[in-house]
């Protein structure tokens, strides 16, 4: 990661309704646009192939689900724009959660994905090693992030709860596919696929 930028809005209480967090916490559409000039302009010419984003869910904290609805808003416009200079990335959704089948989430048409679970979801596993180590694996920087958060102690029951989790699931939007560029899926079926290769040659050496 080279670049990183903050949007400055505050997270004064847990809450799963997105309508405090519009409503009283953050400036809804300032931070869209900081999303359409961080797509265009924050890694200059080359612009952005992915965006990842959480997957936006009625159980997941509020601020989480607000900053995916966000993202895919601000993808939306740009879209919409049909600017020819301008790279739109594709967008793919990470679950806090394990799903067995496909997850909806009806507040917002944006947040919809492609339904077919088995040709839509793609996986990453946890268990795959970070370094040439025996010990470390992604499942490692779940720690590292609750040791972090000094004010949230509780994320380290949270972390020990879910230690035996293998993997985490990503869903493919539906709002790639407005423009029949079906290249976009195949982009992202490439990278997992090779994400898998490369961690499966570097367990085997």
């Amino acid at each position: 990661i080279r670049k990183y930028f903050f949007y400055d809005q505050i997270d004064l209480e847990y809450s799963r309704d997105v309508n405090t967090v519009f409503e009283k916490q953050w400036d809804k559409e300032w931070v869209i646009e900081q999303f359409q000039q961080t797509i265009r302009n924050g890694n200059g010419a080359d612009g952005y192939d992915l965006m990842v984003i959480v997957l936006p869910n009625v159980n997941s904290h509020g601020h989480h689900t607000a900053s995916g609805l966000l993202a895919l808003e601000a993808i939306n416009r740009l879209q919409r724009k049909k600017s020819v200079n301008m790279s739109i990335p594709t967008v793919i959704g990470g679950s806090e959660f394990v799903f067995t089948q496909s997850p909806t989430y009806a507040e917002d048409r944006l947040a919809e994905i492609l339904a077919n679970i088995t040709k839509f979801k793609f996986r990453f596993n946890l268990k795959w090693k970070i370094s040439k180590s025996i010990m470390v694996n992604y499942r490692t920087i779940h720690c590292w992030v609750a040791a972090e958060h000094k004010s949230q102690g509780n994320l380290i029951d949270q972390v020990v709860f879910e230690s035996n989790r293998t993997e985490e699931q990503y869903f493919y939007f539906a709002i790639n596919e407005r423009s029949g560029d079906h290249g976009r899926l195949s982009m992202i079926r490439n990278l997992f696929t090779q994400l898998a290769n490369m961690h499966q040659s570097d367990n085997e050496n």
